[in-house]
């Protein structure tokens, strides 16, 4: 799970880590997208990973909870530069 406000930056860092691309361009996410990345471990053994990147405003508030429910992990991101995304 990705959580935190709008304009954060985490469906960037969804994109960077799936992708390994980065672009600044990204519109709002509404409600919340979903990013699947796979793994090959040298044992032969493979995890696939998803990844739910939630919208950040305040009206995807309440739908969030059906996204994070059986998360195994949570990043919590906020923009450096805005106390109140880390609020």
């Amino acid at each position: 799970m990705l959580l935190g406000s709008s304009n954060v930056g985490k469906t960037c860092i969804a994109t960077r880590y799936k992708e390994g691309k980065f672009t600044g361009d990204h519109k709002a996410t509404v409600g919340a997208a979903y990013f699947q990345k796979n793994f090959g471990f040298p044992d032969g053994s493979q995890l696939k990973l998803h990844i739910w990147d939630t919208g950040g405003s305040e009206k995807f508030k309440s739908v969030a909870p059906l996204y994070y429910k059986d998360a195994h992990a949570a990043i919590v991101v906020y923009a450096i530069d805005n106390e109140e995304s880390f609020q």
